[in-house]
């Protein structure tokens, strides 16, 4: 499907009904930066905003959530590292 319409895509990159159903798919198997692109890009071309802004807020929230864990995470590690470095 993916592929499909990444094919329909480039030919009609306005198409709103494309790029919500390719958002929906990435919402899906959890790319959800790519999926807000998408649903942004569908807003701006047509779509309305009840068939798309519910989609939009969830992977919105679930990308920050996971750009806050990865933060976390380098954090902790540069602090073990620095760590490391300062008992030498």
């Amino acid at each position: 499907a993916l592929t499909y319409l990444k094919e329909l895509l480039a030919k009609n990159p306005t198409d709103f009904r494309a790029l919500t159903l390719r958002g929906k798919i990435y919402k899906g198997i959890l790319l959800d930066d790519l999926a807000v692109s998408d649903f942004e890009a569908a807003l701006r071309h047509g779509a309305t905003a009840s068939s798309v802004k519910p989609d939009l807020i969830e992977c919105r929230r679930r990308a920050q959530v996971g750009r806050d864990r990865q933060s976390t995470v380098l954090r902790g590690q540069s602090g073990r590292s620095s760590e490391g470095t300062a008992s030498k």
